[in-house]
């Protein structure tokens, strides 16, 4: 099989909050990270640790998703979730990797812009804040 007729791989994915399944088309600002703080003993630069810090800014998942389709209860700005799950899946709806968030508070729901003169998707973006993003296994 020549490289041009190797197919690309597409990644699906599901997010369930609170157990609930909710469609979105494009998760932004992704990252499974860790601050860490050097510490020095003793005023000697020899002997230094490293540990964790911890965060001074929102950590944000910002969520995209057809304003239109079903409108989920939950969604509500304010409300505080116990936990997040996003799962990527592969070409056959395999589940390939699992993110888990938790403590996520929702702090934003924003709209596209309505225009008459355009046949655009009313797309809703939602901001989500959570004090910890780690991959489990699947």
């Amino acid at each position: 099989m020549s490289v041009s007729n190797i197919p690309l791989p597409t990644h699906n994915f599901v997010v369930r909050i609170d157990s609930e399944s909710i469609p979105f088309s494009k998760i932004k600002s992704f990252e499974v990270e860790s601050e860490t703080e050097v510490i020095v003993k003793g005023g000697e630069s020899r002997l230094m640790h490293s540990v964790a810090k911890q965060r001074d800014t929102e950590k944000i998942l910002t969520m995209e998703r057809n304003a239109m389709s079903d409108d989920f209860t939950i969604l509500r700005v304010g409300t505080v979730f116990k936990r997040m799950e996003i799962i990527v899946l592969d070409q056959n709806r395999h589940p390939r990797k699992m993110y888990e968030a938790r403590f996520v508070i929702l702090k934003k729901r924003s709209l596209s812009e309505l225009n008459a003169t355009n046949s655009k998707v009313f797309v809703e973006n939602l901001e989500f804040i959570y004090r910890e993003l780690t991959e489990v296994p699947v």
